[in-house]
């Protein structure tokens, strides 16, 4: 019994083959442009990544950490946010943004040729 052959919903041309279809200028300029807008937004993670893990890594260490007038309000909470167990768990979360905007930078490069 021949059963009919259904076409491949996943191929990228209409008959199904393996032929490459020619490109075209209008998708040419659509994949650069979302080339840019991903190395963009790369870029912004990165940054912010990088700020954000500077800022808490230094921040318990700090005249800031110190003076925060809201500590004022919560004397037990004052307590336990200076002692150097919590200020290095805040620093600690500060090491993890710099390690994962490392790791994604380097994943984001790609392979070297």
């Amino acid at each position: 019994m021949n059963m009919p052959q259904q076409p491949n919903l996943f191929s990228s041309s209409p008959a199904g083959n393996s032929a490459m279809p020619e490109p075209n200028p209008a998708q040419t300029r659509r994949s650069r442009g979302t080339l840019w807008l991903r190395r963009l937004e790369l870029l912004l993670f990165l940054v912010v990544r990088i700020y954000v893990g500077v800022i808490v890594l230094v921040l318990p260490w700090t005249p800031l950490w110190l003076g925060n007038p809201l500590l004022n309000f919560f004397p037990p909470l004052s307590s336990i946010l200076m002692s150097g167990a919590a200020r290095g768990v805040v620093s600690g979360l500060g090491l993890l943004n710099l390690w994962i905007a490392i790791t994604e930078a380097l994943q984001q490069r790609g392979p070297s040729d």
